[in-house]
Formats: structure tokens, sequence, C-alpha cells
């Protein structure tokens, strides 16, 4: 074998390579785009779920602020009911007291 065939043989080599090199890198980008285009999708689905779980914590707490004052309500409700009972009573008793 001569220097130049052995030269020629060695370019055709690098050739070969830098060819398989260019076709790797391009397969990698591409890669790295779908990676890219995955990750806006799970980020735009992670906005989506945040803001349904933020809509969640406000009518639960809502519905918790609405669960307080009906209880409050009703507490008032039994006493001003426990308020008329006594009255009712002490009445009865002024008037069987008359009788």
């Amino acid at each position: 074998m001569t220097a130049d065939s052995s030269r020629y043989s060695k370019f055709k080599k690098l050739i070969s390579q830098e060819k398989k090199l260019d076709k790797d890198e391009e397969e990698a980008g591409e890669d790295l785009l779908k990676l890219y285009e995955e990750l806006a999708m799970l980020q735009a689905c992670i906005a989506v779920a945040a803001g349904h779980l933020s809509r969640i914590c406000k009518t639960k707490n809502k519905v918790k602020e609405r669960r307080a004052s009906e209880f409050h309500r009703g507490i008032q409700g039994l006493k001003g009911e426990d308020k008329l009972a006594e009255e009712l009573s002490r009445r009865k008793n002024e008037a069987s007291e008359e009788l």
C-alpha cells in the first residue's frame, strides 16, 4: 500500500465519520426538539391543573365559610327558641299563679 492510498483511505474514513456525526447530530437535535415540545405540553398541563386546584381550594373555603355561618345562625335560632320557651314557661307559671 502506498502513502497516497493510505492517505486516501484515512480521508474516506474521516468523511464517513463526519457523515455519521452529521446524522447523529441531526437526530439528537430532533430528539431535543421533541423533548422541548413535550416540556411545553407538560407545562401547559401543569398550569391547567394548578388553576383547577386553585378553583377547588377557593370553592372549598367558601363552603367552609358558609357552613360556619349557617351553623352560627342555627345556634342563634336555637338560643332564640330557648328564650321563647323560657318566656312562655314564665308566662304560663304567672298565669297559673293568678288563677
